[in-house]
């Protein structure tokens, strides 16, 4: 076994981090929204089309091409090694992407056992079949009277795909499972490859996303192409352990593609996922902190900095302006000219005006205005001269404060 971490077999970005791949993206993302939303009609009405002919399994096989012509699947396939085995009944795949079934029941008219919440109305008509949850051993019991259901009452060929989880396809083949074991005496190894555009490189699935994120962005591809390669049959030996012969089966399967095999199982893929959506989720938090801690102190800083040149004005007052502003000028020049509210907050709670705050109860409203002027010929000033000298003596101030004359 492989010596790969678990890390290496998943996507975590679905995006090309290459500045020039990224740019393309979002030119061709008009495109390729409008392409994703004729897409999702013609597919809509390609399912229901063969819903309603599920038992017309040409008819059925006709309207699945539909919908790769519709997806913009390229199908090709590889007959090099050896070519499909009709007689037998269950092929293995690995797992790539959403759509793997499409291309392996073309060439082979088979049907997928996947696993999936959808009801059974709503995939028979697509050639899929609905196994039972995957979490634990407990479960394999009933997948495996399901399977052997099949079995007994079609005659098609069986196509699973023991990993039971989506990997990168380039790195290493998770373990496969071995419930099904018990009933395959002989099975045909598919190696199933996966291509797309290198200026639109999206992958296929990643780790936290969902199925419809994964459905959205094969529609938003110009196109995909599918390699399907069949592998020699292989048989059971006799008195082989199931988890020896699912472990030969991923072998071949290993080999043939060069990538690694590893023990990794899909319980270990789901733990590693919730660690994975747990981390960056702490993460993204972590960062908005940061950022709301790093505007806070910010705003502190420029609150300083109109209190040097406004010192009357209620710091609150000033902070609930630069929220706004964003801007020391701006918001010394919103108070100049009135446009902020001067309210501020007594020790009680109680609203305190700005005017209240410089006088006394007593205080007259031409007393308070002589508070902010304090000389006679400074209240003959035009509102612009009054604004330019406070401004120049609290800048005269402030350099006087840190010896910068």
């Amino acid at each position: 076994m492989s010596d790969i971490s678990i890390e290496q077999l998943f996507n975590e970005d679905r995006f090309s981090n290459a500045s020039w791949k990224v740019i393309f993206l979002l030119l061709y993302s008009p495109v390729g929204i409008l392409l994703a939303m004729i897409r999702m009609f013609m597919v809509l009405q390609a399912y229901v089309a063969a819903y309603l002919l599920r038992s017309q399994v040409s008819v059925r096989r006709f309207i699945l091409r539909v919908v790769c012509c519709a997806l913009g699947i390229v199908i090709e396939e590889d007959e090099s090694e050896c070519k499909k085995n009709k007689s037998v009944r269950f092929l293995i795949s690995n797992h790539v992407a959403i759509f793997d079934f499409i291309p392996i029941h073309l060439t082979s008219n088979c049907l997928a056992l996947i696993h999936c919440d959808a009801p059974d109305w709503l995939l028979n008509g697509i050639g899929l079949q609905s196994l039972s949850p995957k979490s634990t051993n407990s479960h394999d019991s009933t997948r495996l009277e399901l399977l052997r259901s099949i079995l007994k009452n079609r005659k098609d060929q069986i196509l699973l795909f023991p990993e039971e989880a989506m990997t990168k396809g380039t790195t290493g083949l998770m373990k496969f499972s071995h419930w099904w074991c018990s009933e395959a005496e002989s099975v045909q190894p598919v190696c199933l490859y996966l291509k797309r555009p290198s200026l639109i490189d999206i992958k296929p699935s990643v780790l936290g996303s969902s199925w419809y994120s994964d459905y959205f962005w094969f529609f938003f591809v110009p196109y995909s192409i599918y390699s399907v390669k069949y592998l020699p049959v292989i048989e059971k030996i006799d008195g082989e352990e199931d988890e020896v012969y699912a472990e030969r089966v991923q072998a071949v399967i290993a080999d043939n593609m060069r990538i690694s095999k590893t023990k990794y199982t899909y319980s270990d893929k789901m733990e590693y996922e919730k660690r994975y959506v747990k981390d960056k989720h702490r993460s993204l938090i972590l960062n908005q902190r940061s950022m709301i801690m790093k505007n806070h102190r910010d705003l502190q800083k420029m609150v300083i900095q109109v209190s040097e040149v406004l010192p009357h004005v209620p710091r609150d007052v000033i902070f609930r302006d630069l929220e706004t502003t964003g801007n020391v000028d701006v918001t010394i020049t919103n108070i100049l000219e009135g446009k902020v509210p001067l309210t501020s907050r007594d020790d009680l709670g109680h609203p305190r005006s700005f005017d209240d705050s410089l006088a006394g109860p007593s205080s007259s409203s031409g007393s308070r205005y002589v508070s902010t002027c304090s000389t006679m010929s400074q209240q003959h000033m035009t509102f612009q001269e009054r604004k330019a000298k406070l401004i120049e003596d609290a800048r005269k101030k402030y350099m006087e404060k840190h010896d910068m004359l």
